[in-house]
């Protein structure tokens, strides 16, 4: 992908942060010179309900990428278009994916539905880039973005339950009610000649997203909208980048006034663990 740069970051919110919590979501992106694979996933991270999900979330990232790619290099290009707009492919993945978690679930012994529930729930937001194509996919919530415009993915919970893939391998009112939310599924599908830009996140992005207007914690710098992660040059050229800016959103600031002996606490903007892949065409 000659044609286009990457870049990606991965940041602990500050509320995560303050109760010693580990980062729930993960990334992974894997860019090959005729195509580039990308996911970001969301734990669950309840305390009670899925403690460990930051397990799930990196198998989930690197099975789903690893699989893509494997059939990406394997099959020929002339067929990559119907391939990746095949349902039935997007079936493949997750199926693979399931049975990779159902064998680390299996492995580790004890209860299986809570061995599931406690380590494997997570959302997945992902993106494929071929010289012909692009196309996002999701299962849960997320966003992605195509040329600046935003696609919020927002499925309808039952029970106030969000799809979680790892729900496929257990009893829950989701499966019975909604399986169509259960599907790792194509969003959107456009020629690659018409990219400018494109980005996947996490719903850690919402922070950013409702106090873009605000300072930056201890500056008097405007936060600025998502449109920072592709048009912000830096974020390509030096990798510390964009993982230095998330943390500066993440971090609440404490200013001293001495005159006034008081502190002025600007809080973290980014207060939900927050996992991101960028990319602008050169």
């Amino acid at each position: 992908m000659s044609q286009f740069m990457f870049s990606s970051g991965i940041v602990i919110g500050a509320d995560h942060v303050a109760t010693k919590k580990n980062c729930q979501d993960a990334l992974k992106m894997l860019q090959k010179p005729e195509f580039l694979v990308a996911f970001v996933a969301d734990g669950c991270g309840d305390a009670i309900y899925s403690p460990y999900s930051e397990m799930g979330s990196r198998q989930g990232v690197t099975t789903a990428v690893n699989y893509v790619a494997a059939k990406l290099e394997t099959t020929s290009k002339w067929r990559w278009n119907s391939t990746l707009q095949s349902t039935g492919f997007w079936g493949d993945v997750q199926r693979h994916s399931l049975e990779k978690m159902d064998d680390a679930a299996r492995g580790m012994g004890g209860n299986y539905k809570q061995v599931v529930i406690s380590h494997f729930l997570f959302t997945l937001v992902g993106m494929v880039v071929t010289p012909d194509i692009t196309l996002f996919v999701s299962l849960g919530d997320g966003y992605y973005f195509l040329n600046g415009e935003m696609y919020e993915v927002r499925p309808n919970p039952v029970d106030n339950m969000p799809p979680y893939l790892a729900f496929n391998l257990v009893e829950t009112s989701l499966r019975k009610m909604s399986p169509e939310e259960l599907k790792l599924s194509v969003k959107k599908v456009v020629p690659t000649r018409s990219v400018e830009s494109v980005m996947i996140s996490t719903d850690g992005l919402g922070g950013i997203l409702s106090d873009s207007k605000k300072r930056v914690p201890g500056t008097n710098t405007e936060v600025g909208g998502p449109e920072q992660f592709w048009n912000e040059k830096d974020y390509f050229d030096n990798t510390f980048s964009l993982g230095w800016r998330l943390n500066q959103l993440a971090t609440e600031k404490k200013i001293i006034k001495w005159d006034e002996k008081r502190a002025e606490v600007h809080p973290a903007i980014i207060t939900d663990d927050l996992a991101l892949v960028v990319g602008r065409r050169y």
